[in-house]
């Protein structure tokens, strides 16, 4: 029995390609259920016209998307606006600017200018308070270093007249 028997039971052989196939290729089975399918490149239609199929001329559901071939479609020149020509199913507007959106948008803006407003004024009395702070110490410290000078130079005056003291015998 060969191997490429339809009713074989191995992977490779259940009515599908299994192994061999990559994400989006197209599905080419053995065997199928349905009539028609669109992974089919080639259908026989016989002699007579299948009933509900191909009796009927449908219109196509989606036209194509490449400026070149929607001009050759609709035999236009290259000065027409292809874009009038668009067969789509979806609607032109896919991002939709709703009044809500651009209310939450300028709230949005308005909360962000409101915090920056708050954050310079902090900033600034903030800075305000360290001014004052170091200009206290500053203040100190001059304090501090006037008192050790005006006790370092009275210890200088001192010395002259310690020596002279040192220098008599009691």
């Amino acid at each position: 029995e060969p191997e490429d028997n339809i009713g074989s039971d191995t992977l490779a052989n259940l009515c599908l390609r299994v192994n061999g196939r990559r994400n989006g290729e197209r599905r080419r089975k053995a065997t199928r259920g349905c009539i028609v399918s669109q992974d089919l490149s080639v259908l026989n239609l016989g002699e007579n016209d299948l009933l509900g199929l191909t009796d009927v001329e449908k219109p196509r559901m989606r036209g194509p998307n490449i400026a070149l071939k929607i001009r050759k479609l609709f035999n236009l020149s290259k000065k027409d606006d292809v874009r009038r020509y668009e067969v789509s199913k979806a609607p032109k507007t896919q991002w939709l600017v709703k009044p809500l959106a651009l209310q939450s948008k300028r709230a949005r803006i308005a909360d962000k200018k409101k915090r920056i407003a708050k954050e310079k004024s902090e900033d600034a009395e903030y800075r305000k308070l360290l001014a004052i702070l170091l200009k206290e110490q500053r203040e100190r410290r001059s304090e501090c270093l006037t008192k050790k000078r005006s006790r370092l130079s009275a210890a200088f005056k001192l010395l002259p007249l310690i020596f002279v003291l040192s220098s008599f015998d009691y």
